[in-house]
C-alpha cells in the first residue's frame, strides 16, 4: 500500500527532475528514444516513485502533463507536480534551477505555461537562447506556492558558477530562500557547503544541518530509466533520494524545512533501525456491538488515545484475540459473541484470526500503569518482560551519576565556604586616589615588550613563508602559459585562470589577515 491511501507518513522516492521530448524544442539533441505517457507511468510505478515532476528546459509539455491528469488520478497512482527547469540569468551568467509549483491540475498547468510563453515571446527569446531573472520569477506567479531547487554541483549550469565571483552572496541567498533545497551535491561535498554556510550565519546558528540537499535521475530517455541523462553505458542508476510524509506537495515543504530527519539516501534509510514484521493491519466484523472496522497501523510509533470508557482496553482485548504472543482477556467476551476479528503482519500474505510476532509485546493493563509508574513497582515490570538484569544495570548507572553529581555539589559548597571565611579574614581599605584613578579616561598598561615580540615571532617567518611559496606558485603559472610548446584546450584554459585567481585571491586574504601579525619594533 503506498501514497494517499496510507493513514501515517513513510518515506516515499521522489524523482522531480525528469525530461520528455519537449525538451528538444529548447536544447539541441536534449532527448534521447521515443517518450511516451503510458512508459513513464511503466516506469515510475515499477520503480516505486511516490512524488514526481516533468521539467524540460524552459518549456512545459502541457500535452504530456494533460495525458497524465487524464488517465492516472488514482490515490494509488504517483503524485505529478507541475515544474520545469529554468535557466536563471545572473548579471550576463546562467545557472539551471528547478521550479516546483504546488498544483497538479490541468487548468493550473495551462495558466504557468502561458505565462511563462507570453514572457519569452515578450522578450523576443529565440527558443534555445530562453532565460529569466529571479525577479520575473516572482513577478510572473505572485500568488503561487513553489519550491526553488537549483543545480549546486559542479559544472557550467550550477549555482556555484554562476555566482563565482560573489560566493557569500550566493549562500545567504538560499538562507532566505523559503522551502529551498539543492541538487546535484556529491555527499562528499555536503560537509564543504555546510561549513560555507556556516560561515554567513551567526556563531549560535552554526553546525546546524538544516540545509536541505537531495538527487534527482535527470533521465533524458523514459526508456533507460532509472539510468541518469540519456542512460547510455556510461550513465550509472539513479540513486534514489526519500522524503518521510504522504504523497502531497505540503511533504516536500516539510522535507526541505527538516531535511535532517525527513530526507533519505538509499543507504541512510537502509540503515535505519526497523521492526522487519510489524502489525499492518486489523479488521473487525459481524458485531452487534462494533461497526465494521478496518485499522491501519505505521511500521513505526501509533498512538491509542481517548478518555474513559472510549474503548482502548477493549481494543487491546482485540489484539489480545489474534496475536499469539499477547495473553487473552475474557472480560468482553460477552460483549464479543458474534465478532470477528482478524489481523495481518508485514510477512504475511492476508488477514487471518491469528498472526504471530517475533517480539515478545509488553502487555501493560490500565490497573498496571498505576501500579508500575505511580508506586513505584517498576522491579515487577522488569521481571515480567524479562528485564531484570538491564533493571539492576540501570539502576547502578544512576546511583554512581547521583554519587558524582552530589561530589561536586560538595566540591562548591565547600570552595564557596573558604572563599567566604578568607574574605572575611581580611580588611580592605579603598584611599581616594585609588578611587580617582579607577574613575579616571586615563589608565596605563605595563607589558614586556621583548616577550610580546618573541612571540610573534615565530608567526612573521611563517607569513614571510607562505608569500615566497605564493610567488613561487605564480611565477610558475606563468611559465607554464608562456611556454610555445605547450598548448591548452579553451576548458583547460578557464581551469588553468581560476585557479590562479584563486592563488590571488589566497594570498590578498593571508597578507591582509597577516597585518596584525607584523612585529612592531616601537611601542607608544
Amino acid at each position: 500500500m503506498t501514497g494517499n491511501s496510507k493513514p501515517f507518513s513513510d518515506f516515499l522516492r521522489v524523482d522531480l527532475h525528469i525530461h520528455t521530448d519537449k525538451s528538444k524544442e529548447t536544447k539541441e539533441n536534449d532527448y534521447k528514444g521515443n517518450f511516451s505517457v503510458q512508459t513513464l507511468y511503466d516506469k515510475i510505478t515499477e520503480n516505486d516513485i511516490g512524488i514526481f515532476s516533468l521539467t524540460d528546459h524552459n518549456i512545459i509539455n502541457v500535452e504530456a502533463y494533460t495525458e497524465y491528469y487524464g488517465a492516472y488520478t488514482g490515490e494509488e497512482d504517483p503524485l505529478l507536480l507541475i515544474g520545469v527547469e529554468l535557466d536563471i540569468d545572473v548579471d550576463g551568467t546562467r545557472y539551471h534551477s528547478l521550479i516546483i509549483f504546488c498544483h497538479h491540475d490541468v487548468e493550473n498547468l495551462k495558466r504557468i505555461s502561458y505565462s511563462l510563453e507570453q514572457y519569452y515571446q515578450k522578450k523576443e527569446y529565440v527558443p534555445t537562447d530562453r532565460q529569466i531573472t529571479l525577479d520575473d520569477i516572482v513577478s510572473l506567479f505572485p500568488t503561487d506556492d513553489f519550491f526553488f531547487i537549483p543545480h549546486a554541483g559542479s559544472g557550467s549550469n550550477s549555482l556555484v558558477d554562476a555566482y563565482r565571483n560573489d560566493i557569500p552572496y550566493a549562500q545567504k541567498m538560499l538562507l532566505l530562500v523559503p522551502s529551498c533545497a539543492l541538487e546535484k551535491v556529491k555527499q562528499k561535498a555536503i560537509a564543504y557547503y555546510n561549513n560555507s554556510f556556516g560561515k554567513q550565519m551567526p556563531e549560535e546558528h552554526r553546525g546546524r544541518n538544516d540545509i536541505a540537499y537531495i538527487t534527482f535521475s535527470d533521465n533524458h530517455n523514459i526508456e533507460a530509466y532509472p539510468h541518469v541523462h540519456k542512460g547510455e553505458a556510461d550513465n550509472p542508476l539513479h540513486e534514489f533520494c526519500y522524503v518521510k510524509g504522504r504523497k502531497n506537495y505540503e511533504t516536500l515543504r516539510q522535507a526541505f524545512i527538516d531535511p535532517e530527519s525527513r530526507i533519505k539516501s538509499e543507504a541512510e534509510l537502509a540503515a535505519l533501525p526497523r521492526n522487519h514484521n510489524h502489525l499492518e493491519g486489523l479488521e473487525i466484523s459481524g458485531s452487534e456491538r462494533i461497526a465494521d472496522t478496518h485499522l491501519v497501523f505505521s511500521p513505526h510509533l501509533n498512538v491509542i488515545i481517548g478518555g474513559r470508557s472510549s474503548g482502548k482496553s477493549l481494543l487491546m482485548s482485540l489484539f489480545g484475540r489474534c496475536i499469539d504472543r499477547l495473553p487473552e482477556d475474557n472480560t468482553y467476551d460477552e460483549f464479543l459473541t458474534t465478532t470477528t476479528v482478524r489481523t495481518k503482519t508485514q510477512r504475511e500474505a492476508s488477514y487471518s484470526s491469528e498472526s504471530t510476532l517475533d517480539v515478545e509485546p509488553i502487555w501493560i493493563r490500565q490497573g498496571d500503569i498505576i501500579r508500575y509508574f505511580e508506586q513505584f513497582h517498576l522491579d515487577e515490570l522488569a521481571h515480567k518482560v524479562g528485564k531484570n538484569q538491564e533493571r539492576d544495570e540501570a539502576r547502578q548507572n544512576l546511583i554512581a551519576r547521583r554519587k558524582e553529581l552530589q561530589d561536586e555539589i560538595n566540591h562548591l559548597v565547600d570552595a564557596y565556604r573558604n572563599a567566604h571565611a578568607s574574605l572575611n579574614e581580611r580588611s580592605f581599605v579603598l584611599h581616594e586616589q585609588t578611587i580617582a584613578e579607577s574613575l579616571s579616561d586615563e589608565f596605563t598598561v605595563r607589558f614586556n615588550k621583548e616577550d610580546i615580540l618573541d612571540a610573534i615571532g615565530d608567526s612573521t617567518e611563517l607569513l614571510n613563508e607562505a608569500e615566497e611559496q605564493f610567488k613561487v606558485v605564480l611565477e610558475s603559472i606563468e611559465t607554464l602559459k608562456d611556454n610555445d610548446f605547450i598548448s591548452f584546450t579553451d576548458e583547460e584554459s578557464q581551469l588553468i585562470g581560476s585557479f590562479e585567481q584563486m592563488i590571488q585571491e589566497r594570498r590578498h586574504c593571508q597578507n591582509t589577515s597577516g597585518l596584525n601579525l607584523k612585529p612592531r619594533v616601537v611601542f607608544c
